[in-house]
């Protein structure tokens, strides 16, 4: 039984690094779609309003704090005002 213990214990350390990889890669991916659209927005000469801006993140547990830019600025984050469940 100490190896089945043994290997369930690691079985759960290696799925929090996994899950943890999973958000940072999301994040990366996110940033990458809102720099996309800001260079469709730039190409065609359309003004962003980014005091208008805002994201919001939802979560069972623990919020990873995450922050996204548009033109070097900060994009409000709702999420922050909110408690988790």
């Amino acid at each position: 039984m100490p190896m089945l213990s043994l290997i369930t214990q690691h079985a759960g350390i290696i799925w929090k690094k996994l899950k943890l990889s999973f958000t940072i890669l999301l994040h990366l991916c996110l940033q990458q779609v809102i720099n996309r659209i800001k260079e469709w927005c730039d190409k065609w000469l359309l003004k962003r309003n980014i005091s208008k801006c805002k994201t919001v993140s939802y979560c069972v547990k623990n919020m990873i704090d995450t922050e996204y830019f548009i033109n070097d600025g900060g994009i409000d984050d709702r999420s922050r005002d909110r408690k988790t469940r």
